[in-house]
Protein backbone atom coordinates (compact mmCIF):
# COMPACT_ATOMS: atom_id res chain seq x y z
CA UNK A 1 0.00 0.00 0.00
CA UNK A 2 1.56 3.39 -0.82
CA UNK A 3 0.76 5.97 2.06
CA UNK A 4 0.02 9.18 1.46
CA UNK A 5 -0.65 12.58 3.16
CA UNK A 6 -4.22 12.48 2.34
CA UNK A 7 -4.30 8.88 3.93
CA UNK A 8 -3.41 9.98 7.59
CA UNK A 9 -6.93 11.30 8.61
CA UNK A 10 -8.78 8.15 7.51
CA UNK A 11 -6.22 5.40 8.71
CA UNK A 12 -6.49 7.72 12.36
CA UNK A 13 -9.83 7.16 12.24
CA UNK A 14 -9.76 3.36 11.46
CA UNK A 15 -7.00 2.80 13.77
CA UNK A 16 -8.76 4.93 16.87
CA UNK A 17 -11.90 2.50 15.78
CA UNK A 18 -9.81 -0.56 16.36
CA UNK A 19 -8.34 1.11 19.37
CA UNK A 20 -10.82 1.44 21.54
CA UNK A 21 -13.90 -1.32 20.46
CA UNK A 22 -13.25 -3.75 22.25
CA UNK A 23 -13.67 -2.18 25.42
CA UNK A 24 -16.41 -0.40 24.55
CA UNK A 25 -18.77 -3.27 23.27
CA UNK A 26 -18.24 -4.59 26.83
CA UNK A 27 -21.45 -5.17 28.98
CA UNK A 28 -22.19 -1.66 30.99
CA UNK A 29 -23.17 -3.52 34.45
CA UNK A 30 -20.93 -3.01 37.28
CA UNK A 31 -18.59 -5.98 38.47
CA UNK A 32 -19.04 -6.39 42.59
CA UNK A 33 -17.91 -3.33 44.18
CA UNK A 34 -15.29 -3.33 47.45
CA UNK A 35 -12.35 -2.19 46.14
CA UNK A 36 -10.61 -5.11 44.61
CA UNK A 37 -10.30 -6.23 40.76
CA UNK A 38 -12.18 -9.56 40.25
CA UNK A 39 -9.62 -11.91 39.18
CA UNK A 40 -11.96 -12.10 35.62
CA UNK A 41 -11.70 -8.73 35.47
CA UNK A 42 -7.95 -8.47 35.53
CA UNK A 43 -7.63 -11.67 33.02
CA UNK A 44 -10.52 -9.99 30.44
CA UNK A 45 -8.41 -6.38 30.55
CA UNK A 46 -5.19 -8.44 29.70
CA UNK A 47 -6.98 -10.29 26.75
CA UNK A 48 -8.69 -6.95 25.54
CA UNK A 49 -5.22 -5.12 25.76
CA UNK A 50 -3.70 -7.70 23.64
CA UNK A 51 -6.08 -7.96 21.01
CA UNK A 52 -5.98 -3.61 20.97
CA UNK A 53 -1.88 -4.02 20.90
CA UNK A 54 -2.05 -6.75 18.22
CA UNK A 55 -5.10 -5.77 15.91
CA UNK A 56 -3.27 -1.74 15.96
CA UNK A 57 0.17 -2.97 15.09
CA UNK A 58 -1.24 -5.20 12.08
CA UNK A 59 -2.55 -2.65 10.73
CA UNK A 60 0.47 -0.56 11.28
CA UNK A 61 2.60 -3.97 9.62
CA UNK A 62 0.08 -3.65 6.37
CA UNK A 63 0.49 0.12 5.82
CA UNK A 64 4.42 0.22 5.89
CA UNK A 65 4.21 -3.57 3.70
CA UNK A 66 5.63 -5.14 6.56
CA UNK A 67 4.72 -8.79 7.59
CA UNK A 68 1.72 -8.83 9.81
CA UNK A 69 1.91 -12.27 11.79
CA UNK A 70 5.26 -10.98 12.96
CA UNK A 71 3.40 -7.99 13.97
CA UNK A 72 0.13 -9.44 15.60
CA UNK A 73 2.71 -11.88 17.99
CA UNK A 74 4.46 -8.57 19.16
CA UNK A 75 1.37 -6.36 19.08
CA UNK A 76 -0.11 -8.97 21.26
CA UNK A 77 2.60 -9.51 23.82
CA UNK A 78 3.08 -5.57 23.78
CA UNK A 79 -0.53 -5.04 24.59
CA UNK A 80 -0.52 -7.41 27.70
CA UNK A 81 2.07 -6.41 29.08
CA UNK A 82 0.91 -2.65 28.85
CA UNK A 83 -2.33 -3.76 30.41
CA UNK A 84 -0.23 -5.61 33.46
CA UNK A 85 1.12 -1.99 33.60
CA UNK A 86 -2.30 -0.54 34.11
CA UNK A 87 -3.59 -2.84 36.29
CA UNK A 88 -0.39 -2.41 38.44
CA UNK A 89 -1.17 1.31 38.44
CA UNK A 90 -4.32 0.55 39.70
CA UNK A 91 -3.31 -1.44 42.97
CA UNK A 92 -2.69 2.19 44.70
CA UNK A 93 0.81 1.22 46.03
CA UNK A 94 3.22 3.16 47.35
CA UNK A 95 5.90 2.63 44.37
CA UNK A 96 2.61 1.27 41.63
CA UNK A 97 2.52 4.94 40.00
CA UNK A 98 6.39 4.61 38.18
CA UNK A 99 6.37 0.66 38.68
CA UNK A 100 3.10 0.58 36.80
CA UNK A 101 4.04 3.31 34.07
CA UNK A 102 7.66 1.47 33.01
CA UNK A 103 5.95 -2.01 32.79
CA UNK A 104 3.54 0.16 30.34
CA UNK A 105 5.97 1.50 28.59
CA UNK A 106 8.55 -1.91 28.13
CA UNK A 107 4.58 -2.88 26.42
CA UNK A 108 4.55 -0.07 24.33
CA UNK A 109 7.90 -0.41 22.90
CA UNK A 110 7.43 -4.32 22.98
CA UNK A 111 4.28 -3.98 20.43
CA UNK A 112 6.24 -1.07 18.06
CA UNK A 113 8.78 -3.82 17.73
CA UNK A 114 6.10 -5.53 15.30
CA UNK A 115 7.08 -3.42 12.85
CA UNK A 116 10.29 -2.26 13.42
CA UNK A 117 13.87 -3.21 12.86
CA UNK A 118 15.16 -2.84 16.44
CA UNK A 119 13.61 -2.66 19.83
CA UNK A 120 12.90 0.88 21.04
CA UNK A 121 11.53 1.84 24.44
CA UNK A 122 9.80 4.88 25.44
CA UNK A 123 9.49 6.93 28.65
CA UNK A 124 6.85 9.55 29.00
CA UNK A 125 7.37 11.74 31.53
CA UNK A 126 5.14 14.85 31.59
CA UNK A 127 5.84 16.90 28.26
CA UNK A 128 8.69 14.82 27.42
CA UNK A 129 9.45 11.93 25.74
CA UNK A 130 12.79 9.79 25.98
CA UNK A 131 13.68 6.77 23.46
CA UNK A 132 15.95 4.00 24.49
CA UNK A 133 17.13 1.72 21.64
CA UNK A 134 19.02 -1.04 23.68
CA UNK A 135 21.29 -2.10 20.55
CA UNK A 136 22.29 0.58 19.61
CA UNK A 137 24.28 1.42 22.83
CA UNK A 138 23.85 5.06 23.17
CA UNK A 139 22.00 7.72 25.19
CA UNK A 140 18.37 7.99 24.84
CA UNK A 141 17.52 10.71 22.34
CA UNK A 142 14.53 12.68 24.34
CA UNK A 143 12.07 14.51 22.50
CA UNK A 144 9.07 17.29 23.20
CA UNK A 145 5.73 16.22 23.11
CA UNK A 146 4.71 19.37 21.80
CA UNK A 147 0.57 18.62 22.85
CA UNK A 148 1.38 17.59 25.97
CA UNK A 149 3.54 21.20 26.10
CA UNK A 150 0.52 23.18 25.04
CA UNK A 151 -2.22 21.72 27.40
CA UNK A 152 -0.07 21.83 30.32
CA UNK A 153 0.67 25.47 29.87
CA UNK A 154 -2.68 25.95 29.58
CA UNK A 155 -4.17 24.57 32.57
CA UNK A 156 -1.20 25.85 34.35
CA UNK A 157 -2.17 29.32 33.58
CA UNK A 158 -5.67 28.86 36.02
CA UNK A 159 -4.97 31.10 38.78
CA UNK A 160 -5.65 28.80 41.13
CA UNK A 161 -2.91 25.79 39.53
CA UNK A 162 -0.03 24.73 41.46
CA UNK A 163 2.16 21.68 40.87
CA UNK A 164 1.49 18.89 43.69
CA UNK A 165 4.86 17.92 43.71
CA UNK A 166 4.34 14.30 45.75
CA UNK A 167 1.31 12.90 43.18
CA UNK A 168 4.09 13.74 40.58
CA UNK A 169 6.14 11.79 42.12
CA UNK A 170 3.66 8.96 42.19
CA UNK A 171 2.30 8.93 38.74
CA UNK A 172 5.48 10.03 37.05
CA UNK A 173 3.35 12.71 35.61
CA UNK A 174 2.54 16.43 35.85
CA UNK A 175 0.07 16.44 38.81
CA UNK A 176 -1.42 20.02 39.11
CA UNK A 177 -4.18 21.47 42.27
CA UNK A 178 -6.69 23.59 40.77
CA UNK A 179 -9.75 25.03 42.12
CA UNK A 180 -13.32 23.33 40.94
CA UNK A 181 -13.93 26.44 38.82
CA UNK A 182 -10.66 26.80 37.34
CA UNK A 183 -10.93 22.97 35.91
CA UNK A 184 -14.48 24.14 34.90
CA UNK A 185 -16.10 20.73 36.45
CA UNK A 186 -19.23 20.68 38.30
CA UNK A 187 -18.99 20.44 42.22
CA UNK A 188 -19.32 17.15 44.21
CA UNK A 189 -17.26 14.13 44.00
CA UNK A 190 -17.19 14.28 40.26
CA UNK A 191 -15.15 17.10 39.92
CA UNK A 192 -12.22 15.61 42.31
CA UNK A 193 -9.54 15.40 39.35
CA UNK A 194 -9.94 15.22 35.27
CA UNK A 195 -6.48 14.02 32.65
CA UNK A 196 -5.30 15.85 29.65
CA UNK A 197 -2.41 14.74 27.60
CA UNK A 198 0.27 14.85 29.59
CA UNK A 199 -1.32 16.63 32.68
CA UNK A 200 -3.32 16.00 35.70
CA UNK A 201 -5.53 18.17 37.18
CA UNK A 202 -7.27 17.60 41.00
CA UNK A 203 -9.27 19.69 42.95
CA UNK A 204 -8.82 21.79 45.79
CA UNK A 205 -12.32 19.64 46.68
CA UNK A 206 -10.68 16.43 46.76
CA UNK A 207 -8.09 17.75 48.84
CA UNK A 208 -10.69 19.01 51.36
CA UNK A 209 -13.24 16.35 51.08
CA UNK A 210 -12.18 13.10 51.00
CA UNK A 211 -9.38 10.92 52.97
CA UNK A 212 -6.00 9.87 51.94
CA UNK A 213 -7.63 6.59 50.51
CA UNK A 214 -9.64 7.85 48.19
CA UNK A 215 -7.15 11.06 47.22
CA UNK A 216 -4.62 8.09 46.11
CA UNK A 217 -7.96 5.84 44.14
CA UNK A 218 -8.54 8.98 42.49
CA UNK A 219 -4.55 9.88 41.38
CA UNK A 220 -4.23 6.13 40.50
CA UNK A 221 -7.54 7.01 38.28
CA UNK A 222 -6.45 9.75 36.51
CA UNK A 223 -2.76 8.01 36.00
CA UNK A 224 -4.09 5.67 34.43
CA UNK A 225 -5.92 8.03 31.86
CA UNK A 226 -2.34 9.90 31.27
CA UNK A 227 -1.27 6.31 30.50
CA UNK A 228 -3.97 5.24 27.70
CA UNK A 229 -2.90 8.38 26.22
CA UNK A 230 0.74 7.82 25.95
CA UNK A 231 -0.49 4.53 24.07
CA UNK A 232 -2.84 6.70 21.95
CA UNK A 233 0.52 8.50 20.87
CA UNK A 234 2.37 5.66 20.85
CA UNK A 235 0.47 3.15 18.76
CA UNK A 236 -1.42 5.45 16.65
CA UNK A 237 -0.50 9.09 16.64
CA UNK A 238 3.33 8.78 16.60
CA UNK A 239 3.83 6.65 13.58
CA UNK A 240 1.33 8.55 11.05
CA UNK A 241 2.55 11.55 12.53
CA UNK A 242 6.37 10.95 12.18
CA UNK A 243 5.60 10.34 8.18
CA UNK A 244 4.18 13.94 8.23
CA UNK A 245 7.31 15.43 9.40
CA UNK A 246 9.45 13.05 7.05
CA UNK A 247 7.81 14.74 3.87
CA UNK A 248 9.72 17.97 4.16
CA UNK A 249 13.31 19.43 5.01
CA UNK A 250 11.75 21.37 7.80
CA UNK A 251 9.57 18.70 9.25
CA UNK A 252 12.69 16.10 9.62
CA UNK A 253 14.95 19.03 11.64
CA UNK A 254 11.38 19.50 13.93
CA UNK A 255 11.34 15.52 14.53
CA UNK A 256 14.42 15.24 16.35
CA UNK A 257 13.55 17.28 18.80
CA UNK A 258 9.59 17.54 18.75
CA UNK A 259 6.78 14.86 18.78
CA UNK A 260 3.52 16.50 17.85
CA UNK A 261 1.14 14.06 20.24
CA UNK A 262 -2.35 14.88 18.39
CA UNK A 263 -3.41 12.46 16.06
CA UNK A 264 -3.75 9.77 18.58
CA UNK A 265 -5.30 11.32 21.30
CA UNK A 266 -7.55 13.43 18.75
CA UNK A 267 -8.56 10.43 16.94
CA UNK A 268 -9.49 7.96 19.87
CA UNK A 269 -11.69 11.22 20.82
CA UNK A 270 -13.33 11.58 17.77
CA UNK A 271 -14.17 7.54 17.41
CA UNK A 272 -15.68 7.88 21.08
CA UNK A 273 -17.41 11.05 21.24
CA UNK A 274 -20.89 9.45 20.56
CA UNK A 275 -20.57 7.55 23.38
CA UNK A 276 -21.86 7.91 26.70
CA UNK A 277 -19.89 8.67 29.77
CA UNK A 278 -20.15 5.28 31.34
CA UNK A 279 -19.55 3.08 28.15
CA UNK A 280 -16.13 5.72 27.35
CA UNK A 281 -13.46 2.70 26.66
CA UNK A 282 -10.94 4.87 28.53
CA UNK A 283 -13.11 5.71 31.51
CA UNK A 284 -14.02 2.13 31.97
CA UNK A 285 -10.93 0.38 32.27
CA UNK A 286 -9.86 3.18 35.00
CA UNK A 287 -12.59 2.58 36.63
CA UNK A 288 -12.39 -1.05 36.40
CA UNK A 289 -8.68 -1.15 37.53
CA UNK A 290 -8.88 1.49 40.92
CA UNK A 291 -12.49 0.57 42.06
CA UNK A 292 -13.75 -2.72 40.74
CA UNK A 293 -16.55 -1.48 39.07
CA UNK A 294 -17.44 -0.98 35.09
CA UNK A 295 -18.36 2.53 35.80
CA UNK A 296 -19.65 5.06 38.88
CA UNK A 297 -22.12 4.20 41.14
CA UNK A 298 -25.68 6.40 39.83
CA UNK A 299 -25.54 9.61 41.40
CA UNK A 300 -21.75 10.04 41.52
CA UNK A 301 -19.26 8.09 43.67
CA UNK A 302 -15.60 8.46 44.76
CA UNK A 303 -12.55 7.09 42.06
Amino acid sequence: MHFRRSHVPRVAILLACTFTLPHAVLPAQAVPAGGSVPGSVRAQNLALNAVLGATTTALHAWIAGRPVRRALVWGAAGGALAGAGRQIVGSRGDFAGWSGRLVHEAGLGVARYGVADTLELPLHVGPLVARWTPARRRLPSVRVNLANVLLTAALASAPSARVDWGASAWSGGVVLRVSSEDLGAASGEEAWGGTLPGVIALTDDLYATATARQRRAVLAHETIHLLQFDAQHDWIGRPLEARLLRAGRIGRGLGRVVELGIAGPLAVGLATSGLPYERQPAEREAWWLTSGRAAPRPGGTTR
